[in-house]
């Protein structure tokens, strides 16, 4: 017994000095890590806004009242310019792969992102730190901020960014902060009030990855009946036109639409005359944030380029179900335009 309570008051002791020790090592890393971040702060600051002269925070009572309600938001700032606010500064911290990855979105006062920056993150070198380089940074300056922005591989429409291959939890936590920022902008500091969000349609969806895939054509529907039959034959065929350059025709575009591990995955397969996929674009779906939408990444999707098969296409590691869905699909419209569109 003695020995027991003896066993359990060294415990004590041990546990307390920690406990002492954590605290004075706190105490005094606190404040250089807290200084650092407010340093890296003003320099993204000046980076985003380099026109400003003057860089203010908001009415305190006004921030209290945006943070009660928006749980990311850190800081914000005017940025001025000759005492005329040009843009707003917002700082969050949204929680990645490491812990919380702080960052700056700069808006413009006509909505539009001047730019965000990354203060402090403790994501995976050369994996999640990835979204520290220029080409994901810089595929948000100059986007709506009327709206949230989603990560593809392929960015091309106005609320599209970056989705960087084998970094998605870290790319959807920044792109978590910055959607809420743009959120804070319209409901409290855009001139006209909360915006009104214009979303593509399925249609305008549909024709702008026929575009993106044969970039100079033009593009008619099918023969209905020539349709009909190939669906009677085919499960996954929904859609197929015929791409044009100059009224000659060069490949099909067909949609299809088999099954992911969240439900329904249409997409969009160009198939050229010789029988070589022009390239492949998947609508949105409902697979897994950050593991089945692997399947939206340019690597991904690009794989399949140039291929007349899908037997050699690279399944996704964590995500096989999604990446075989997309293979179904594909292979669907292969089969298509081998059995009943080929020359």
């Amino acid at each position: 017994m003695k020995e027991t309570l003896k066993l359990g008051f060294i415990l004590l002791i041990i546990t307390a000095v920690s406990a002492g020790v954590l605290a004075a090592v706190q105490s005094v890393t606190g404040p250089i890590v807290a200084e650092m971040e407010r340093q890296a702060s003003f320099g993204a600051l000046v980076e985003i806004f380099s026109e400003a002269d003057d860089f203010l925070p908001i009415e305190e009572s006004k921030f209290e009242e945006i943070k009660d309600s928006n749980s990311m938001i850190r800081e914000i700032f005017e940025a001025k310019k000759s005492d005329e606010v040009i843009g707003y500064a917002i700082q969050t911290a949204a929680g990645g792969y490491g812990g919380d990855i702080v960052g700056i979105t700069g808006i413009n006062s006509d909505g539009t992102l001047a730019g965000i920056k990354i203060v402090s993150n403790s994501e995976t070198p050369n994996i999640g730190t990835r979204i520290l380089e220029e080409d994901f940074l810089n595929s948000f300056k100059d986007k709506s901020a009327a709206g949230d922005l989603k990560a593809v591989g392929a960015p091309s429409a106005d609320d599209e960014v970056l989705l960087l291959s084998g970094a998605t939890v870290s790319v959807y936590a920044v792109l978590a902060g910055v959607n809420q920022a743009n959120v804070v902008y319209n409901n409290y500091f855009s001139a006209d009030g909360p915006v009104e969000v214009v979303v593509e349609t399925e249609e305008e969806i549909k024709a702008r990855f026929l575009s993106e895939i044969f970039s100079d054509a033009e593009f008619e529907e099918i023969d209905s009946a020539k349709l009909d039959e190939i669906k009677a034959d085919n499960i996954f065929i929904r859609e197929i036109y015929e791409a044009k350059v100059n009224g000659e025709l060069v490949g099909y575009g067909i949609k299809t639409n088999s099954g992911g591990y969240g439900g329904d995955l249409p997409i969009i397969t160009g198939i050229n005359l010789d029988g070589t996929i022009a390239g492949i674009r998947i609508f949105d779906n409902d697979e897994t944030p950050g593991i089945g939408t692997k399947i939206m990444e340019a690597d991904f999707m690009d794989s399949f380029i140039g291929k007349n098969t899908v037997d050699d296409v690279e399944m996704i590691s964590g995500s096989t179900v999604s990446a075989e869905g997309v293979v179904y699909g594909v292979e669907g419209a292969i089969e298509a335009f081998n059995n009943f569109l080929v020359e």
